[in-house]
């Protein structure tokens, strides 16, 4: 990894540490010191049991590693000999209030080789809203730690065998016959490596199977030396695994709650977990490396791609700057005061419009704020990724194992770009320009001008014809292409809309000589969404039985958002549309 590489990545996630908790039964708490200044720790039988006491200088190395100077972080430890396995799950709830996290491996003393309440912090620590830095410090061999912990924060992935599969399983062991101790060397063939290796990639595993590669060569061996055909491979290491797993989970070693790992250290040195919401990786006492050092090591080991170094700078930006940013923001006592009026005048539902455009304002207004840093830090890394030497191509490939060269690779990047700069996540509280919503099996988005569709705005010459309806336009989207760029892409006609891993194309037209569809409908409630987005709507249709005009009503509820100024552009293309000249003129076309 490049230098500059290692500087980035060290700026964005250690850099910003402020505060540090050490979640060790042997180290001192202030209480203690106090205590025992005071001469009560002969009374205590639990503390006179630490070994700090009698050998001081591993704690104090570790205590000065974040007491030397240079960084100013707020040190604090929390004892965890004396709480019970419930406590202990409670007592963590203020640990997510510290950047890092020092978490001994054995917390209970009585219990040699018990890992179950560091497991407990740790999986508490995943499950809040923030996101942790946490250090596993041990004296134990960092690889069954590091499988303990592992196994204990996956949730199980393997489906019970299918009755096709349990058919080929049954005639795979017709076909082997009788071999002695096969379900044990079975067993052996698959364990911990084989579980994650698939856990991590099912069908990249599922090739190293069939090759016989990585972890998976025992495997081969095996099923060569029992003369099973390959057609059987696959489903004989599914019963295996999931086997391996079932016993996991009836000895409570697998986690059974979704915590949303997203990756792992690969057979490395460096050992690292990393879910959505926490880092972990793990230090070995005895090295005696300094913690932070083993940190960085297993952030290089993870490297983080570009535009997670970026969000999170940014983040840290926002730590670091945001009582600042509030002060300037709030140092119009003039502004504020007439903001406040209005809030505290509107009712319920003009209430939520107006705290939605000041968040927002003040949300530009602090990203004008964080922008200078964040550009310069951005900037800085491409720079320096260039200097390598490496081609654009080769950097990109490295970090996000894509090949822009190759077109289906391109395609797929460029469709993926192009469904988050034109669609935002779904917001506000009634339905609005840009808002796109199912009916019928087609999708229709609203482009309506906002100040149309704010409920309270609606004109009483309307509301006495329609009552609390609210009237607004509809564009329909045509389906055209699924991951697929379709031709003329910047022809100002087209929507990407994201659905899971794909992307969906929609065009306003249905083809490049057809006019818009547009559709006016009656939102009812006055447009306000009922629960999940849901709403009910309807329009006049023509009863295919009588010919006669109705009204239809359906239930429906937005699936996606235009951002308002790819919204606009509609409303913009419907006026040229829909206001033509020279229709007296001759001709067929």
């Amino acid at each position: 990894m490049d230098k500059y590489y290692r500087q980035c990545i060290e700026k964005a996630f250690i850099d910003p540490i402020r505060s540090v908790v050490i979640v060790d039964d042997d180290y001192p708490t202030t209480m203690e010191v106090l205590d025992a200044r005071i001469g009560e720790m002969q009374s205590r039988a639990d503390t006179s049991q630490k070994s700090w006491l009698t050998e001081p200088q591993p704690v104090k190395k570790v205590i000065s590693e974040f007491r030397d100077g240079s960084r100013p972080f707020i040190l604090d430890i929390h004892d965890a000999q004396t709480m019970t396995e419930n406590d202990e799950i409670e007592g963590a709830a203020h640990l997510h209030q510290t950047d890092l996290l020092i978490l001994d491996y054995e917390l209970d003393r009585d219990k040699s080789g018990d890992f179950s309440r560091s497991l407990l912090v740790a999986k508490r620590l995943m499950s809040n809203a923030h996101f942790n830095l946490i250090i596993v410090n041990t004296n134990n061999d960092l690889g069954p730690v590091f499988q303990n912990f592992l196994l204990g924060l996956l949730f199980p992935i393997c489906e019970p065998l299918s009755d096709d599969d349990n058919n080929a399983l049954e005639e795979a062991y017709g076909e082997i016959g009788t071999i002695d101790n096969f379900d044990s060397l079975l067993g052996e063939a698959f364990g911990f490596d084989q579980y994650v290796s698939i856990w991590n990639d099912y069908k990249l595993s599922m090739r190293e199977l069939m090759g016989g590669n990585a972890s998976f060569a025992r495997a081969k061996t095996f099923f060569e030396g029992a003369n099973l055909h390959k057609k059987y491979w696959k489903v004989m290491a599914k019963s295996a695994l999931h086997s391996y797993q079932e016993e996991c989970v009836a000895k409570n070693i697998m986690n059974t709650e979704e915590l949303n790992i997203r990756g792992f250290s690969n057979g490395n040195e460096v050992k690292w977990i990393r879910s959505d919401r926490a880092f972990m990786t793990f230090a070995h006492k005895p090295d005696g490396k300094q913690l932070l050092e083993c940190l960085q090591l297993a952030l290089e080991d993870w490297n983080p791609k570009p535009s997670r170094l970026v969000l999170t700078k940014m983040l840290a930006e926002i730590d670091e700057h945001g009582v600042e940013m509030q002060g300037d923001t709030l140092q119009d006592d003039h502004s504020s005061a007439l903001w406040y009026e209005g809030i505290l005048n509107a009712d319920d539902n003009q209430r939520k419009t107006k705290v939605d455009e000041t968040v927002e304002r003040h949300v530009d207004g602090m990203l004008a704020r964080l922008l200078p840093a964040v550009q310069n830090y951005t900037n800085d890394l491409a720079v320096n990724e260039k200097d390598t030497g490496k081609t654009s191509a080769e950097i990109i490939k490295d970090h996000y194992r894509i090949d822009l060269s190759v077109k289906k690779d391109r395609d797929s990047a460029e469709l993926s770009h192009n469904a988050l700069v034109c669609t935002q996540a779904i917001r506000g509280w009634h339905i609005q320009t840009g808002h796109i919503f199912e009916l019928d099996n087609s999708f229709w988005v609203c482009v309506s001008p906002l100040c149309d569709t704010v409920p309270k705005q609606i004109p009483a010459t309307q509301r006495k014809l329609q009552g609390d309806r609210l009237r607004f336009n509809a564009l329909k989207l045509h389906k055209k292409t699924k991951n697929k760029l379709p031709e003329r892409v910047q022809s100002n006609r087209y929507v990407f809309l994201k659905t899971g891993d794909s992307t969906e194309v929609y065009s306003i037209t249905e083809n490049t000589e057809a006019m818009p569809e547009i559709g006016i409908f009656f939102a009812g409630s006055e447009g306000i969404f009922q629960d999940n987005m849901e709403l009910s709507i309807s329009r006049a249709e023509e009863n295919q039985g009588s010919k006669q005009l109705v009204i239809r009503s359906y239930n429906t509820k937005v699936i996606a958002h235009l951002r308002y100024e790819y919204a606009l552009n509609l409303i913009n293309r419907l006026g040229v549309a829909l206001t033509r000249v020279g229709l007296d003129f001759a001709g067929d076309s």
